[in-house]
């Protein structure tokens, strides 16, 4: 009965709140709450815990060092000694072909 009204108003019930429904009114509540935000980034920005700490920064992608480089301003400099070397700038997708030349 439970999954039929679940699948009637398309919200899922967790095993964890079934186990603390006790009446009919406990499981209409549950069917009516608002399902969580599936992205962690996006519960924690509602959360007032971490809105008010200092230390923290919520970001919604992952910083990578490039971004890091960037915000400091040395990643102009880095690529530009990347590709005078001949090394791949980001990753494997980047890489400059050297040609080889063989004296015979």
């Amino acid at each position: 009965m439970v999954k039929g009204l679940a699948k009637a108003t398309g919200n899922r019930i967790s095993d964890y709140q079934l186990q603390s429904v006790k009446t009919w009114k406990g499981l209409r509540n549950a069917l009516m709450q608002k399902p969580a935000e599936k992205k962690l980034f996006k519960r924690l920005r509602n959360s007032k815990a971490f809105a008010e700490l200092p230390n923290v920064a919520l970001i919604s992608k992952r910083v990578t060092p490039i971004h890091k480089e960037n915000a400091i301003g040395r990643w102009k400099l880095i690529k530009e000694e990347l590709l005078e070397r001949g090394l791949p700038v980001t990753g494997h997708h980047h890489t400059v072909k050297k040609s080889f030349s063989v004296i015979v």
